[in-house]
C-alpha cells in the first residue's frame, strides 16, 4: 500500500489524553513526532500534506526538503536547522528539534544544533507506532485513495437497481 498523502487521524471522542502515542513515537524514533498538545484540551495530530509546490521546500536555502516518491522528504544530512521550513509550512507540520549526535555521526558533516522533522508515518517500520500503542484506538492511518474507493463503492451500491 502506498503511503503517499496518507495521514494519521485522531478521533477526539476516543482520546483519553494518556500520551501513549507520544511515548511510542519518542521510544521508536528517539524524537517526539507530530502528536502535540492542543490549545484548548487534549491532543492533536498534525500531518504533512505533501503539498505539490511545497512552501517548506521552496523556503529551504540548501534544498534539504524535496518531493520524493513518498511525498515530501527531509534530508537530515543537508538540513542546517535554520527553521525557514517550519515558518513556511501552512499546516505547522514541521518541527525544529534538537539534533542528536553520537559516535556513528559522520565527523565530516557540519554540526548544527537543530534539525527539521515531520512525521514519516514510521517509514521502514512495521505499522505506525502511535496508532499501534493507542489504548483506545483513537488514532488511525487514513489512505485517501482507499477512502475514495470505499465511498465510490458505497455510492454505486446505493444507486444500483435492487433485485
Amino acid at each position: 500500500m502506498s503511503t503517499v498523502n496518507s495521514f494519521i487521524k485522531l478521533d477526539p471522542a476516543k482520546c483519553i489524553d494518556c500520551g501513549a502515542c507520544q511515548a511510542a513515537c519518542l521510544n521508536f524514533h528517539g524524537k517526539l513526532g507530530n502528536v502535540r498538545e492542543g490549545k484548548e484540551k487534549g491532543l492533536i495530530v498534525i500531518n504533512c500534506q505533501h503539498c505539490e509546490n511545497a512552501p517548506c521546500g521552496n523556503s529551504c536555502p540548501v534544498d534539504a526538503i524535496t518531493q520524493g516518491p513518498n511525498g515530501i522528504e527531509i534530508n537530515d544530512d543537508l538540513c542546517v536547522g535554520c527553521g525557514s521550513c517550519e515558518r513556511a509550512c501552512p499546516f505547522n507540520a514541521i518541527l525544529m528539534l534538537d539534533r542528536k549526535y553520537d559516535e556513528n555521526t559522520d565527523p565530516n558533516v557540519k554540526r548544527y544544533r537543530r534539525i527539521a522533522h515531520k512525521c514519516d508515518l514510521c517509514e521502514g517500520m512495521k505499522g505506525n507506532k502511535c496508532v499501534e500503542f493507542c489504548p483506545t484506538a483513537a488514532l488511525t492511518l487514513v489512505n485517501p485513495m482507499e477512502e475514495q474507493e470505499k465511498k465510490a463503492i458505497k455510492i454505486a451500491n446505493t444507486m444500483a437497481p435492487k433485485k
